[in-house]
């Protein structure tokens, strides 16, 4: 549509479909789509399920996005070996990945799922009361996380980055803010388990489109002795991936279990919704993750280090050109914009601000973290997340009971800059790669 779009009017631009500029010019497109959308979900949700059943809803998705992690490693898996596959034309390969990854997927969610439900019933049990509702959907959403992020991987490991955007992202939000406003302006009973529903029905939606959108990949599904061999190497990687991505999500929604647990929904609430605006930040960050992970991976895989440098200073200032005039422009008006969602977020602006330091920093050094994963330094990431984590653990635990909300706002911030930093360090040590804002002046390349 994008390249019609293009030549239709602007005869002048030509971008081949398969470029990173394409790319990344349609993931951005995609992405505006989804943050507007976002907010505007957000603003429903708020406006419909108020301040406390807003943060009853946040802390349950809280627990839900903890519980998805083997499915988000498995998705860095398959992006990364599905890219290599691709590039040296290895249709066995691919097609035993994909079988493996996606049998493997339902599996664990089907477990984790079942295990949550078990133990929710006997936590409802042993307090003697009735089986609460809304925990119980949230965790029937896990097999379809599972399966959506899958998917979602194979068309970024082919290139279709704007596909795998577009649907998770963009037409998710439109689904929920669908069904927000639809509950608000209906006058439905403003409840946790209304609202997981709709995130429910939301993911059942997406995974549908996935599948129907699936057959353009033109993907292989068989499968030799030799790709059938490659499976236990997969599963080590996928342990590996796990348990990083697990310490990079536990790392971003531990200050909000510790909140619920020690103060209550309100807190959440505030530290949820400043949270999400303040990635705001991250966006352009987030699109140049996507759009050229696949492509380091190839990279690497080739020992072409030289072109790696290069893409990763090209992206580092165009992900600075954008986060910093976002992080000055949300402190300016922060205030202003946590009050479209009622008087009582206002509060949260504290909060807000030092979480938008956090971001600004994670923005200008660089995708540091992905070109080092992709790079194979897995664990070397691993050990730098670890020490964050239990930066963020040790803080929260200290500050959250004196200062609450912006306690937890420090923590997570601190540990943030410190990984970061770290990060940066440890990759032109090791690769010699820059990952900064000042990265063409560093490297000298």
């Amino acid at each position: 549509m994008l390249e019609f779009l293009f030549d239709r009017f602007s005869p002048y631009i030509k971008f081949s479909p398969g470029s990173l500029k394409f790319q990344t010019i349609q993931v951005f497109i995609a992405r505006v789509g989804a943050l507007s959308l976002a907010l505007l979900c957000n603003l429903a949700l708020t406006r419909w399920l108020g301040i406390s059943i807003y943060g009853e809803y946040t802390y349950i998705l809280a627990w839900v996005t903890i519980l998805s992690i083997p499915g988000v490693g498995m998705g860095t898996l398959v992006t990364r070996e599905t890219a290599i596959a691709c590039r040296q034309e290895d249709d066995e390969k691919l097609g035993g990945l994909i079988r493996w990854s996606i049998s493997s997927t339902l599996l664990i969610g089907g477990a984790l799922t079942l295990a949550g439900i078990v133990a929710v019933s006997l936590s409802a049990r042993y307090a003697s009361k009735t089986l609460p509702l809304a925990p119980v959907i949230g965790l029937a959403v896990i097999p379809l996380m599972y399966l959506q992020t899958n998917i979602s991987a194979l068309f970024r490991g082919c290139r279709r980055v704007e596909l795998s955007v577009f649907l998770s992202e963009t037409v998710s939000m439109a689904f929920m803010v669908a069904w927000a406003a639809g509950c608000f302006f209906l006058g439905a009973q403003a409840s946790a388990a209304m609202a997981l529903v709709g995130r429910l029905v939301t993911v059942c939606a997406i995974v549908l489109l996935f599948v129907i959108m699936l057959p353009r990949l033109k993907l292989p599904w068989h499968s030799n002795a030799a790709a059938r061999d490659q499976i236990s190497s997969w599963r080590k990687s996928r342990a590996s991936l796990t348990l990083l991505k697990g310490i990079s999500i536990t790392e971003g929604h531990l200050p909000v279990l510790i909140l619920g647990f020690a103060l209550g929904p309100k807190p959440v609430a505030l530290f949820s919704l400043a949270s999400r605006i303040a990635n705001m930040v991250i966006l352009a960050l987030s699109i140049v993750v996507m759009t050229t992970g696949p492509r380091l991976a190839e990279l690497h895989a080739n020992k072409e280090y030289r072109p790696m440098q290069r893409l990763m200073t090209r992206s580092t200032i165009a992900v600075s050109a954008w986060a910093i005039p976002i992080a000055l422009g949300l402190v300016i008006a922060g205030r202003w914009l946590l009050s479209w969602f009622g008087a009582e977020f206002v509060t949260g602006y504290p909060i807000l601000v030092v979480l938008v330091i956090g971001q600004m920093v994670n923005a200008i050094t660089g995708t540091v973290g992905v070109v080092m994963t992709m790079g194979g330094l897995e664990k070397v990431v691993l050990r730098t997340q670890t020490y964050g984590l239990t930066i963020t653990a040790v803080l929260c635990l200290a500050l959250i009971p004196i200062w609450g909300g912006i306690g937890a706002a420090i923590g997570s911030t601190i540990a943030l800059i410190f990984w970061n930093i770290a990060l940066t360090v440890q990759l032109y040590r090791r690769l010699g790669i820059a990952s900064s804002f000042y990265s063409p002046f560093i490297s000298g390349k």
